[in-house]
């Protein structure tokens, strides 16, 4: 009852899982919201973890990894007791930067006890972690940093519970204790329960009982997973970028509150839920391009025109570059940096070129043209990278539009654009993009034309 009550108290948003809307409900709150979905007091362990499975993988899908939703499942206060569920279930993991599939776990795990049941959540010690290799070991946060987040979200989705945060130094933690009665594991760590109970066999204690929660992937269709060595690359690529934005600010002589208001404005809007290639990431590679080009004029004015050329970005609109440029501009005065200033009309017609990439600005003098060149081939470079590359970029376009167009009309349309690009003369203008892409992106195009001709999108399976 007094879940319930704090649940009316803050407002959470409760659905019922039986609405046939469900999941568009889901995806409406669930950039910013907890979301809990309410189900029989008596739904079987097995069919609860379907349920959350499928919904925490919908809105992966639909709005990206780096949407911070919550899924829980509740029931109301005058409905019976669960049944089938256990009095001490264990759950143990190093829970680093808490993402989807944690929650999910988590989730799971908080479904799987009792109303006067205890939930062990065995959290790996920074000594542990430390004889172990991780993925970009240096990013993960500290023990103090993790318990206090598992503590938080605990609490978020059910104050009452009765849990218990044990630091884990080995494999097999604190699951040989003989009061515990259940564990839940990920499909990835299923196996290691057979040597656990085995292990407890063997000392004279009961077998764990065994809830299995279906690994949450970041694709569908090729297998990837969300897990905390992802979401570390993705730690790692902003404070790059963080970084990047920083030493060229200080250069300038930028205010360095505005600076930084102004990047976290870019964070916020690339890393949107619902964008899946116009992101940071997208900003990281076109900057490993930008490096790796001498001959640039005005680098200022090109790395400017990177950082904001895809800052508005909205699939149902036309004037997303427009309004890009605007805020660039905007940026450019409010620092009150005279250089700045001067180059944000540069910066505006340079953003403004990504709506057709056409260099035919007559305004422009021959070194600007040049700039303007070099900025839309790396715009355009993912086209020239390996296959395996653009079809990852194909996908994540098509995920972008898939709730504004039908497959089939997406495929139409974005087949007329691909074809629109390959029958030019030169994809790349520069002569140094020309040499490095020119004949991967026409042959990468071609393959994509063909799958989009059989009203297909381009998948994984497809080869060059």
């Amino acid at each position: 009852g007094s879940v319930w009550r704090n649940m009316v108290e803050r407002g959470d948003i409760v659905l019922q899982a039986s609405d046939p809307e469900l999941d568009r409900k889901i995806k409406q709150h669930a950039i910013s919201s907890l979301i809990r979905v309410a189900v029989p007091s008596d739904l079987p362990i097995v069919q609860a973890e379907t349920l959350l499975a499928q919904l925490y993988s919908n809105v992966l899908a639909q709005l990206g990894p780096q949407t911070d939703a919550t899924i829980a499942l509740t029931c109301s206060p005058d409905q019976p007791r669960r049944r089938q569920h256990y009095n001490c279930v264990i759950l143990g993991g190093t829970f680093d930067h808490l993402h989807l599939g944690h929650k999910h776990l988590l989730c799971l795990a908080i479904w799987t006890i009792q109303p006067s049941g205890r939930l062990l959540l065995g959290l790996t010690t920074d000594e542990y972690l430390s004889q172990r290799s991780k993925t970009m070991a240096n990013l993960i946060l500290d023990y103090a940093k993790r318990d206090q987040q598992l503590r938080y979200f605990i609490k978020q989705i059910d104050p009452s519970v009765d849990f218990e945060i044990l630091p884990i130094n080995d494999a097999y933690g604190h699951a040989g204790r003989p009061d515990i009665d259940a564990i839940v594991v990920s499909t990835e760590t299923q196996s290691s329960v057979d040597d656990l109970n085995s292990r407890r066999i063997r000392e004279g204690v009961p077998p764990l009982e065994v809830v299995v929660a279906n690994t949450i992937g970041l694709d569908q269709t090729d297998g990837a997973k969300l897990s905390s060595s992802w979401v570390r690359t993705r730690v790692d690529r902003r404070q790059r970028l963080e970084s990047r934005w920083n030493v060229t600010m200080t250069n300038l002589g930028v205010d360095e509150d505005l600076a930084t208001s102004q990047f976290s404005r870019l964070c916020s809007e690339y890393e949107a839920p619902g964008r899946f290639y116009h992101t940071l990431e997208h900003l990281d590679s076109m900057f490993a391009q930008f490096d790796q080009i001498s001959s640039l004029h005005d680098r200022c004015v090109v790395e400017m025109s990177i950082w904001f050329h895809d800052l508005i970005y909205d699939v149902s609109k036309t004037d997303n570059e427009a309004c890009s440029a605007a805020l660039a501009i905007s940026y450019c005065l409010q620092t009150g940096i005279a250089e700045l200033i001067a180059k944000s009309s540069l910066i505006d017609k340079f953003i403004l070129a990504t709506t057709s990439h056409e260099t035919d600005l007559a305004s422009l003098n021959e070194a600007s043209l040049s700039d303007l060149r070099s900025f839309l081939d790396i715009d355009l470079s993912i086209l020239g990278k390996p296959a395996e590359e653009y079809i990852a970029y194909a996908k994540n376009i098509a995920r972008e539009y898939r709730d504004v167009y039908s497959t089939k009309n997406f495929c139409q349309g974005r087949c007329r654009i691909l074809q629109r690009i390959l029958s030019k003369q030169r994809i790349f203008k520069s002569d140094e993009m020309f040499n490095r892409f020119e004949q991967q992106a026409r042959a990468n195009l071609a393959l994509e034309i063909r799958s989009l001709s059989t009203g297909c999108l381009l998948n994984q399976n497809d080869n060059c």
